[in-house]
């Protein structure tokens, strides 16, 4: 499909051409094209917002902030660990500042921004930012791109900054990391419930009560970031069932692969303990089936055969697997409404010996149920 923006952008450049074309001699004219063929030509998706110009930016033009040591508010630390210092002032000058001292330097940034409710909680040039104001997310998101720059410039290949946020300018500032930092270097999103529908937030004049915030996570390079999981014994306890065979079952062939199956009442499925014999069921759904082998098994041996065979029958694939049984079971759809089935394997050879003296690792995936303690330590400061 043509992509008509571009198209129609092409034409307005081209009649562009024409009229500089004819207005060589006429500087202004030309200068004026000029402005209006770079706005044509800048770019097309994206976050795209007015740009402001902060009065602190004014005053950096001739300016130089400097640090200036407070010595009754030092923070001590034990001798041979360092020390930590404070920044007191506007973040504005602090992040500049700390570029020339620190530039690729920090591990872990966390800011807690102001949210631009509306409320009095964004101050841009001295003045609050209210829900009447309208420049109100375009002052929000200048504000926020020339910090988050910074930022940037002084994480090194390795580090990571987290942001708190809510509602009002989650969508915004997704969009404006996405730019700065990159959308391949998106780590995650933290889910916080601040506030519970039975508490006092049921007296907000508001019809849908906002209970959520968020913290997005973006790496300054995703590719040196080493996430540490958990890990745990995987354990035999999803090895816990077993199939007796009641009949010989029919066979048939599906190209190269042959195949047994058992219709109902050839074959019964029972619940054991966890053990090194038992089998493991894996329902065939989701990106195993669309994806995964024996997903593509599924719907290459077992789907074709539900019309000739019915419902409720039990699939012997032979020559499959990784268990040293010769095979895997697959089960068809058991109800007329339903679709899909499940795939039955065994303990895979390579991880026997492990499982036997129980030393089987598996990395757990990371599920937030609390935020980090960094998190929790700097929103206990001023934010911002």
């Amino acid at each position: 499909m043509p992509n008509l923006s571009q198209l129609k952008r092409e034409r307005m450049l081209a009649f562009l051409q024409k009229i500089k074309d004819e207005h060589r001699d006429d500087d202004d004219m030309l200068i004026a094209l000029g402005e209006i063929e770079s706005e044509l030509t800048s770019k097309k998706y994206g976050l795209v917002w007015e740009q402001h110009e902060e009065a602190v930016d004014v005053m950096m033009r001739d300016n130089i902030p400097v640090f200036t040591e407070v010595s009754e508010r030092e923070i001590t630390a034990a001798p041979g660990q360092g020390y930590n210092f404070i920044l007191e002032g506007d973040n504005l000058h602090s992040l500049r500042l700390l570029e020339k001292t620190h530039k690729g330097r920090i591990d872990v940034i966390y800011i807690d921004p102001p949210y631009n409710t509306g409320n009095k909680d964004f101050i841009y040039n001295d003045a609050y930012v209210d829900t009447e104001d309208g420049f109100r997310h375009s002052k929000w998101a200048s504000f926020m791109s020339e910090r988050l720059q910074y930022a940037k410039r002084l994480l090194n290949d390795k580090g990571f900054i987290a942001i708190s946020i809510d509602d009002n300018e989650y969508a915004v500032l997704k969009l404006l990391c996405d730019e700065v930092f990159g959308a391949h270097n998106y780590l995650t999103t933290f889910h916080v419930q601040v506030r519970y529908p039975d508490k006092s937030i049921s007296t907000e004049d508001k019809v849908f009560k906002p209970l959520m915030e968020y913290i997005l996570f973006y790496a300054k390079d995703a590719n040196e970031i080493v996430i540490h999981q958990e890990e745990a014994d995987y354990g035999l306890e999803k090895f816990c069932f077993r199939i007796k065979e009641k009949a010989t079952g029919t066979p048939f062939s599906v190209g190269n692969q042959d195949v047994v199956v058992f219709k109902p009442g050839e074959w019964e499925i029972e619940k054991i303990d966890g053990c090194l014999t038992g089998l493991k069921e894996t329902w065939i759904t989701g990106s195993i089936y669309t994806t995964m082998s024996y997903g593509k098994v599924f719907q290459t041996v077992v789907e074709p055969r539900v019309e000739t065979d019915g419902l409720g029958c039990l699939y012997k694939v032979l020559g499959r697997g990784d268990d040293g049984l010769g095979y895997r079971y697959y089960t068809g759809p058991q109800r007329a409404t339903a679709k899909k089935g499940k795939m039955f394997s065994g303990v895979p050879l390579d991880k026997a010996a492990s499982f036997q003296n129980g030393t089987a690792p598996k990395k757990k995936i990371p599920i937030v149920t609390e935020l980090p303690q960094f998190v929790r330590t700097a929103q206990k400061r001023t934010p911002m």
